[in-house]
């Protein structure tokens, strides 16, 4: 099995500012995808948008911590 670049994940402190601020840069994110605590956009033959809250990330790493140096972006590979 080869590796494929398939998505780029964020962890958010505010999913609607960051539904609305993406939706602005052509990401389709799903009607109500604001008021969830994780939300996928995948733009045709592209790299698919990943947004999680907080608390979401928490649930399976009750340790996160948000970095102190504000990068919050992971790969994820398929």
């Amino acid at each position: 099995m080869t590796a494929r670049f398939d998505a780029v994940g964020l962890v958010v402190s505010d999913m609607a500012a960051s539904v609305t601020f993406y939706r602005r840069l052509g990401f389709p994110f799903p009607q109500g995808a604001e008021e969830q605590p994780h939300a996928e956009a995948g733009p045709p033959g592209g790299i698919r948008l990943l947004l999680d809250t907080e608390e979401t990330v928490r649930s399976f790493h009750p340790g996160f911590r948000p970095p102190a140096g504000g990068g919050r972006a992971s790969l994820a590979l398929r």
